[in-house]
């Protein structure tokens, strides 16, 4: 039986060509669906894909908001989570479709991958822009 680091690179590596080729994204973006993975298997100690559960989707959410600025300067912002629970979400309804892993994750399970409605408003708004007056 394969370890489950392995078991999780092989299934990731599969995700990444589905994206590039199914999907047509670039690889810039694929990148991005990498950092949302990476982080959940920071969180969860590269545990086995197999053993996500609304629990646990709600213990990442959880740690995500309280994760420390790489700087070290208060914790990272709404945006940042928001986006990268935006990609982990797509990849495990993705997984959740796949053979080995449909009876492991329930696509109910990974709807708790959410931001509330309020934290979702102040995520994605905009920013406002300064620009010089008429004077200047």
């Amino acid at each position: 039986m394969p370890s489950t680091q392995y078991k999780n690179e092989l299934v990731k590596r599969n995700y990444y060509i589905y994206l590039e080729n199914a999907k047509q994204y670039s690889q810039k973006t694929i990148r991005c669906y990498e950092k949302g993975i990476w982080l959940w298997e920071e969180f969860s100690g590269q545990a086995d894909f197999g053993v996500f559960s609304k629990q646990k989707a709600i213990d990442f959410k959880k740690w995500l908001k309280s994760k420390q600025k790489k700087n070290g300067e208060g914790t990272v912002s709404l945006s940042y989570c928001h986006t990268n629970i935006r990609y982990l979400k797509a990849f495990f309804i993705w997984l959740s479709k796949q053979d080995g892993y449909k009876s492991k994750i329930h696509e109910q399970d990974v709807e708790y991958l959410n931001l509330t409605k309020a934290e979702n408003k102040i995520a994605t708004q905009s920013k406002n822009t300064r620009f010089p007056s008429i004077e200047q």
